[in-house]
């Protein structure tokens, strides 16, 4: 739970700070590892699973902040209405149950992956 509130807290002072300008599609983007791989959320507590979804749905949301076009992350606040920290943790849980196969991978890019697929099985 502690590393949960870190990593939110750490977002939050990263959106505030943030004058970089945003990636040019002719531009490679690199996206670190973040923190933690699939493998230690199933490891978590569910509070703590509930405290890193919420944290993790913040932190896409202001990607704004660091000039991520808007139409781009407005598919992930359009679907986030209404859903509690319970529901996105379940969908991060399910995802990575159904795929064990990635457990190694970054914790970040399989929370996205997750969030994704569950928007496009509701509206496509």
């Amino acid at each position: 739970m502690k590393k949960a509130i870190i990593a939110i807290q750490f977002l939050l002072i990263c959106a505030s700070l943030s004058s970089q300008p945003a990636p040019t599609p002719d531009k490679t983007v690199y996206i670190a590892g973040g923190f933690g791989k699939g493998q230690d959320y199933l490891k978590m507590s569910e509070k703590e699973k509930r405290a890193y979804a919420i944290g993790a749905m913040n932190g896409m949301i202001v990607a704004p902040f660091f000039d991520a076009p808007e139409k781009s992350t407005k598919w992930l606040s359009d679907y986030l209405k209404g859903v509690s920290d319970e529901q996105v943790a379940a969908i991060i849980t399910k995802y990575l149950k159904d795929n064990p196969e990635l457990w190694h991978l970054g914790l970040n890019a399989l929370t996205y992956k997750a969030i994704w697929e569950a928007y496009n099985k509701t509206y496509q």
